[in-house]
């Protein structure tokens, strides 16, 4: 079986739906009955290179994307190689389809993450909000199969699309690698800080977090903060300029933002951070949370239903709300309150940390696959 899958996520610095898409690829290769083809913008990353290191082929349209117009032109050459392999199965794992497959008489896989521009419209803007709601149902319509990595996307893009309701579809989760780590003794961290992992922007509630941030100082709070990833949305680097401004001289307590870090660096301030924070507003799985839980660090998070399916109880949450005056402040009495040196129940991580293995879910996702060809 040939399943050709739009690999442009993971061609340079992959994040979240790269990485989910990473981390499948890296089980479905070892399948015999499989031939694997990705098409990508460029090849530049590990994760994309490793691919190819493992007898992978790779289709390049040969200049890197952004999210313009430039995503038609690609998508073009995407739907000429799908027609000219005619695959099995072509795998869509970016929620939306941008062109008709015209031309490609095999099936189609699509994976939806969440369908926040509809859910969490505020975060977007209207151009692509429209942008997204027309192409969706048109997605939709044309795939044979839908991929859900969480029941709660399931449910919301049902609730939203009647087309959604009559597919076929699979819960996937989202593969979780464990991590080499040092052993380290929980009680013997020099390094007594905050961070935060993700791409900034108000979907990530990376706002919040700034503002709470200089709300805790106020009240004495003396760790600084790290915020490392790319950025989504200009106006939070300016504020994060303008807060760090404000906190000059104060306790030398302040923010750094460390920009996209390498694997290496990131699992380094994961595993020496006194808590991991993350205030998002919405979360189709919210992966950088179980990423740090193997490490055994302390979690604070947005009380998001999305967490409590896919997390439960063993880290810790503050009470989000729509209103940015209370969502701050209840970061901020989060972050104050925080001691440090809690004992993690490993036992209760390793469970969550279970679920999501490759081993686990690998399987019955190339299982799937084989089953709708």
């Amino acid at each position: 079986m040939i399943l050709m899958v739009d690999a442009r996520t993971m061609g340079s610095q992959p994040s979240g739906i790269g990485m989910y898409l990473y981390n499948f690829l890296k089980e479905i290769v070892k399948a015999p009955e499989i031939r694997l083809v990705l098409v990508s913008d460029v090849a530049t990353s590990s994760e994309i290179l490793d691919m190819k290191e493992r007898g992978v082929e790779i289709l390049l349209y040969g200049k890197k994307v952004f999210r313009s117009g430039g995503v038609f032109a690609y998508f073009n050459y995407v739907r000429k190689q799908a027609k000219k392999y005619q695959p099995d199965l072509f795998w869509e794992p970016n929620i939306l389809i941008p062109l008709p497959m015209h031309g490609y008489h095999g099936k189609i896989v699509l994976t939806i993450h969440d369908i926040f521009p509809i859910t969490a419209a505020e975060n977007y803007g209207i151009i692509y909000r429209i942008y997204f709601r027309f192409l969706l149902n048109k997605s939709i319509k044309q795939a044979d199969l839908i991929l859900y990595d969480s029941d709660f996307s399931k449910k919301e893009t049902e609730k939203y699309s009647k087309p959604a309701r009559k597919k076929k579809n699979f819960l996937t989760y989202v593969i979780i690698n464990k991590e080499q780590k040092s052993e380290l003794n929980q009680s013997n961290f020099d390094n007594d800080y905050f961070l935060y992992v993700g791409y900034l922007g108000k979907r990530k509630g990376t706002d919040i977090l700034i503002k709470a941030y200089e709300a805790y100082v106020q009240m004495g709070g003396c760790r600084k903060l790290y915020l490392a990833g790319g950025v989504n949305d200009q106006s939070v680097i300016d504020l994060l300029e303008e807060t760090n401004a404000k906190l000059q001289g104060a306790n030398k307590a302040t923010i750094e933002y460390l920009g996209y870090v390498s694997k290496e660096r990131k699992a380094e301030l994961i595993e020496n951070c006194a808590c991991f924070l993350f205030p998002s507003r919405a979360e189709g799985f919210g992966m950088p949370i179980i990423e740090v839980m193997e490490y055994y660090r302390p979690v604070i998070a947005s009380d998001l239903e999305i967490f409590k399916e896919l997390i439960g109880d063993a880290i810790g949450y503050y009470q989000h709300s729509d209103d940015i005056a209370l969502d701050v402040d209840n970061l901020a009495k989060a972050m104050y309150q925080f001691v440090g040196g809690q004992q993690i129940d490993l036992n209760v991580y390793d469970e969550v940390l279970e679920r999501y293995r490759a081993e686990k879910l690998g399987p019955p996702m190339i299982q799937c696959l084989l089953a709708s060809v």
